[in-house]
């Protein structure tokens, strides 16, 4: 590994540490620069800006899903365990989730990422005319799906209750009368949604 890589790896380590025992709304890159002992402008040469390097601790912390969904050998059902875990991550760290919109890259561990779904769409029987388009169906589903359901966290539960109650349908009301019916409701609804998406992968 480079010193360059090294520097990264440790800077992303910290930023990580950080992210869990204060999480991320206070993190900048002169903080966590002062914390390593490094300049905040040296901390540029490795990330162009804050929500770069969350991304870099967002793809790191779902790099073990690599690991943990290694074993199951049908891909559909890894993809499903993959876009499943990733969304806990994201419900962990919802601060973390905003920063994947804006980020260009996700160094080694977003591109093993990457490469493991379209690996699965592969072994799916997804021909290559139509790989890119069912990668990013999937991409913005299980992103944009947990960014929507977390970005406003820790109320977000209240939230969606609130604004389906206030619909009157009796459908939303019965299914949201409490915020753990509500939380409920979101869970099966993005495990329905990803699991119909996966379905039709290969038509």
């Amino acid at each position: 590994m480079s010193k360059g890589s090294e520097t990264q790896a440790e800077i992303i380590r910290a930023a990580r540490e950080y992210v869990e025992a204060n999480g991320a709304g206070d993190l900048t890159l002169r903080v966590l620069g002062e914390q390593l002992g490094m300049h905040h402008t040296a901390m540029y040469r490795h990330f162009k800006n804050k929500d770069e390097l969350l991304a870099a601790v967002f793809l790191q912390l779902s790099g073990d899903l690599l690991t943990q969904n290694a074993g199951i050998k049908d891909p559909k059902k890894r993809l499903l365990a993959l876009g499943l875990e990733m969304r806990k991550v994201q419900a962990r760290y919802p601060e973390l989730s905003a920063s994947l919109a804006t980020s260009s890259g996700g160094g080694e561990v977003g591109a093993a990422l990457q490469q493991r779904i379209l690996d699965c769409l592969r072994q799916m029987g997804v021909s290559e005319k139509n790989i890119a388009v069912r990668y990013q169906a999937i991409e913005s589903f299980v992103n944009g799906a947990s960014y929507y359901d977390f970005a406003g966290a820790p109320t977000h539960i209240e939230t969606r209750r609130f604004r389906h109650r206030g619909v009157g349908d009796p459908a939303l009301d019965s299914s949201t009368r409490t915020d753990a019916d509500t939380e409920r409701l979101t869970e099966e609804a993005f495990a329905w949604g990803l699991s119909a998406l996966l379905e039709q992968t290969t038509l």
